[in-house]
């Protein structure tokens, strides 16, 4: 009976372990609020904090990441401000969607997660 108990307690581990999300690389996310409306402001402050905080091959970081109002999966709604993933020199710099979440959530966002599409594969 105690060897039952513990297999399902391992089971219910594994399987909760599957549903949470892990932090992977995407070609934009914006900010998000509680009422799941976007916040340009914020966005663009998240956005200047990756940069402060990315350095390309020569030390810059002008074009690590870029403020646009273009989305790459809806091409017709340009409403809302994206950080879009960009160049350092010559590396590729993508929006990790955890660290974008805390920038946005550290420059007063409320809502929950940052809002992030078009994952790099």
């Amino acid at each position: 009976m105690k060897a039952s108990s513990i297999q399902s307690l391992v089971v219910a581990l594994v399987a909760g372990a599957g549903v949470a999300e892990a932090c992977s690389s995407y070609r934009q996310c914006r900010c998000t609020m509680a009422d799941g409306s976007i916040n340009n402001s914020i966005t663009e402050l998240a956005c200047s904090g990756l940069n402060e905080n990315t350095r390309g091959a020569k030390g810059d970081n002008y074009e690590a990441y870029s403020i646009g109002n273009t989305d790459s999966v809806n091409a017709s709604d340009t409403t809302t401000e994206w950080c879009n993933w960009g160049f350092g020199g010559k590396i590729a710099f993508f929006v990790d969607n955890c660290s974008f979440r805390d920038l946005c959530t550290g420059n007063g966002a409320t809502g929950s997660d940052s809002w992030c599409q078009d994952k790099k594969e």
